[in-house]
């Protein structure tokens, strides 16, 4: 509804209104006539009348004194029947007599309903990607594996519900079935995305988000308190998976070759499987920033911050040699096993290793892909390499003070510390009786 800036029309002179089927007799009669012998307008009562416009169009108008002469279209007939228009007209008489002018009550109406439905257009699945541009995407070394868990558990299940109709108990209800068909510890990720999706919302002031689901849940409503991780094989333990390795029918030579890469490098299962040969000088024994892009977002270290040139011990160089010819000329160290549209990563799936050593394990007590690295570092301390040098070797920074005033990468120190670990294993190897090459 607006004011329209006209002459207000009077009564005299006009016909009225009888009922519905007059005034359609009226609007055909009218509209067949020249414009110069049409009947303008038409009154009903107490200041509604509809218009025939020279566009064609049939407006509700309703005129009305509020310090001057005023006239507010309500709508178009016959989208606004007669019934509705007489409704309306009643309502702006009541506010009328109330004192107020019902063309700005009608605005504030309007403007309400308009927030409205732009605050239901902010779905779920709206803040969802608004805090993964924001938040994640090419900020974080994990962004595929944090999106893959937001489309699976939070846009698919509830990414079209209104963001701002979205609540607690809803979010109960979520938690308790991603921990029943994906364990505690996706519900717990799940319940601190929502928080993050919602802070991000609350700070860009989202319309219509004044509240966040998450407050008042805990992590017992979702997957409950998490006790770190501390599996570390024992030499025992890895002679066993050697072996097992190598007797499997389908584990198959690139996992194998990237579960000794994990081991002997110390390095995180996706920079490993996400990485591309342009970050490698297999000639010098190299692999880092120095020599190419950077590793960037699959590497967790601080913005701003690259991660030492790692260098790689000689069988780590043999294995991704014979990794280069495995690829078939891929970008990727280890590309992408099968072709499709649906594909979500161009190289090899985050899940395909774990999958593949869960499925090895059998009776023996699992382990998971970051149980290597944690049994690599395990074995630098056992061999006595200092804290600083083992840090850096898994790709850690050194923490505090420390760490901003020491700017020594220690590449020989770690080049000898992986070194450490090539002997150990090619001697665990010996007592599994299995050839690498």
């Amino acid at each position: 509804m607006e004011d329209v800036q006209e002459s207000p029309a009077t009564d005299e002179g006009e016909q009225r209104i009888t009922g519905d089927k007059q005034l359609k007799t009226w609007l055909k009669q009218a509209t067949k006539l020249p414009q110069s012998q049409r009947t303008k307008s038409i009154a009903d009562t107490k200041g509604l009348y509809i218009r025939l416009h020279v566009s064609g169009s049939q407006d509700w108008l309703f005129r009305y004194t509020y310090g001057k002469p005023r006239v507010m279209l309500f709508g178009h007939y016959p989208e606004m029947s007669l019934p509705a228009a007489r409704v309306e007209a009643a309502k702006a008489r009541v506010l009328l007599d109330q004192g107020s002018d019902p063309a700005d009550a009608r605005r504030e109406r309007v403007n309400d309903q308009l927030a409205k439905l732009k605050a239901r257009e902010n779905t779920v699945a709206f803040l969802t990607n608004e805090w993964l541009d924001a938040d994640i995407r090419g900020v974080i070394a994990s962004e595929k594996k944090v999106e893959a868990t937001v489309r699976t558990y939070i846009i698919a299940r509830v990414g079209a519900r209104p963001a701002n109709e979205f609540r607690s108990d809803e979010l109960k209800k979520l938690l308790r079935w991603v921990r029943e068909h994906a364990g505690p510890t996706v519900s717990n990720e799940v319940l601190r995305y929502v928080r993050r999706i919602y802070d991000q919302a609350a700070r860009e002031r989202v319309p219509g988000i004044d509240f966040n689901p998450t407050v008042g849940l805990r992590l017992k409503d979702a997957g409950g308190t998490e006790e770190p991780r501390e599996r570390a094989l024992t030499d025992k333990e890895l002679v066993e998976l050697f072996k097992a390795i190598r007797k499997s029918e389908s584990f198959g030579r690139q996992n194998e070759i990237s579960v000794h890469l994990i081991l002997r490098v110390a390095n995180r299962k996706m920079e490993l499987l996400g990485a591309k040969w342009v970050e490698f000088d297999l000639d010098s024994g190299e692999w880092g920033q120095k020599i190419a892009e950077p590793a960037g977002k699959r590497v967790r270290t601080p913005r701003r911050k690259r991660r030492p040139v790692i260098p790689l011990p000689p069988t780590a160089i043999r294995l991704l040699k014979e990794q280069k010819i495995l690829s078939c000329g891929s970008d990727y160290v280890f590309p992408a096993r099968r072709i499709s549209k649906k594909r979500r990563f161009p190289h090899v799936s985050p899940d395909t290793l774990n999958l593949a050593l869960k499925n090895l394990a059998g009776k023996r007590e699992p382990f998971t892909v970051h149980d290597l690295r944690r049994t690599s570092r395990t074995l630098l301390a056992k061999f006595g390499v200092i804290d600083d040098v083992a840090e850096l070797s898994l790709g850690h920074t050194i923490k505090g003070t420390k760490g901003v005033y020491n700017v020594y990468k220690y590449f020989e120190e770690r080049r000898a510390a992986l070194m450490l670990l090539e002997q150990h294993y090619n001697n665990l190897l010996l007592a599994a009786g299995v050839a690498l090459f």
